[in-house]
C-alpha cells in the first residue's frame, strides 16, 4: 500500500511516476542516457485509481551469464591464473570508478551502490569496458546541492561492501580510489577519502551490531 501522499499526487500529476515500478523506470533511463549499462527493460505498467488505488509494475530482461561481483570475484580468485586475475581486477577498479564519477559527474546518487549491485558477464571477461552492469536505481536521485554528502554514501556504501570479500584488498580499494578521483577533478581528496571510511566503518559497526 503506498501512502496517501503519493496516491494523491499520482491523482493531480499522472505522469508523475508516484509508484515504485514508474519511478525506477524512469531512473534506469537516466543512468542509460549518462551511458551506463543497465537491465533492459521489458514492460512497464502503473495503474492509478479508482477510490485512491495506485499500483505499479515493472519487468527487466534477465542478465544471463552473469553475477554479481561479490559471489563472482571469490570465484574467479580460485580458478584464474593469478596474473591474470590480477590483471582483470585492474580493468575492473578502472570500470567500476568510470561507473561511479559518471554517475557522480552528473549529480545522480545511486545510494545502494554495494558490490552486488554490479553484475559482471562472465562470456565478457576480456572485453574491456563492456562487463559491468548496474542493477537496484529504485533509489537513483539527482542531488545538486551538497553532493558530497551522498558521495560519501556511495562511496562508504561500495568501501564496506568489499570487506571480507576474498580475492578484494586494500589495494583494489586504492586503485579503484585513484581513477575515481582523476575522473571526477575531485577537490581535497583526503576529506572525501576520510569521510569515506568513516562511513564504510560506521555500516560495517551497523552489520556487526
Amino acid at each position: 500500500q503506498l501512502p496517501w501522499l503519493a496516491r494523491l499526487a499520482a491523482l493531480v500529476d499522472p505522469r508523475g511516476h508516484h509508484t515504485p515500478g514508474a519511478a525506477e523506470f524512469g531512473h534506469l533511463e537516466t543512468a542509460r542516457n549518462l551511458g551506463l549499462a543497465v537491465p533492459d527493460v521489458v514492460a512497464v505498467g502503473e495503474r492509478i485509481g479508482p477510490w485512491g488505488a495506485l499500483q505499479s509494475f515493472l519487468m527487466v530482461a534477465e542478465l544471463t551469464d552473469s553475477e554479481p561481483l561479490h559471489e563472482a570475484i571469490p570465484k574467479l580468485s580460485a580458478t584464474m591464473e593469478p596474473e591474470a586475475f590480477a590483471r582483470l581486477k585492474r580493468e575492473l577498479c578502472r570500470e567500476s570508478a568510470a561507473i561511479a564519477a559518471r554517475l557522480h559527474n552528473a549529480h545522480a546518487f545511486h545510494k545502494d551502490l554495494y558490490l552486488c549491485h554490479f553484475f559482471i558477464d562472465k562470456t565478457r571477461l576480456d572485453r574491456l569496458g563492456e562487463r559491468l552492469t548496474v542493477i537496484d536505481l529504485h533509489r537513483l536521485a539527482i542531488h545538486k546541492l551538497w553532493p558530497d554528502r551522498w558521495r560519501w554514501k556511495d562511496l562508504g556504501q561500495l568501501l564496506y561492501s568489499t570487506d571480507g570479500v576474498a580475492g578484494i584488498s586494500r589495494r583494489d580499494a586504492l586503485r579503484f580510489w585513484i581513477h575515481y578521483r582523476r575522473l571526477t577533478l575531485l577537490k581535497q581528496p583526503k576529506r572525501h577519502a576520510k569521510m569515506i571510511r568513516w562511513k564504510a566503518a560506521r555500516y560495517l559497526r551497523h552489520n556487526v551490531g
